[in-house]
């Protein structure tokens, strides 16, 4: 996996929205650090709206994740 999976080339967009959809999972973790999260899995889409002079973003991210307790180092 890549971080160009997750770039946008935001100048060659034009202005209007665009929609972008991305799947997320241990890969992803593995790779861009996991000292929160072991494992999971997310879809996240992503509303990006391009105007003359700025630019507008919405989130909407859904998924489970496995985390590691603080206290006890289990995961949960």
């Amino acid at each position: 996996m890549e971080l160009g999976a997750y770039s946008i080339n935001i100048v060659g967009l034009s202005n209007k929205e665009h929609h972008f959809h991305y799947e997320i999972g241990n890969a992803f973790f593995g790779k861009y650090g996991s000292d929160l999260v072991s494992e999971g899995s997310f879809q996240a889409d992503l509303l990006l709206d391009k105007h003359e002079t700025f630019l507008e973003a919405e989130f909407r991210i859904t998924g489970t994740a496995k985390l590691i307790c603080d206290r006890s180092l289990e995961t949960f």
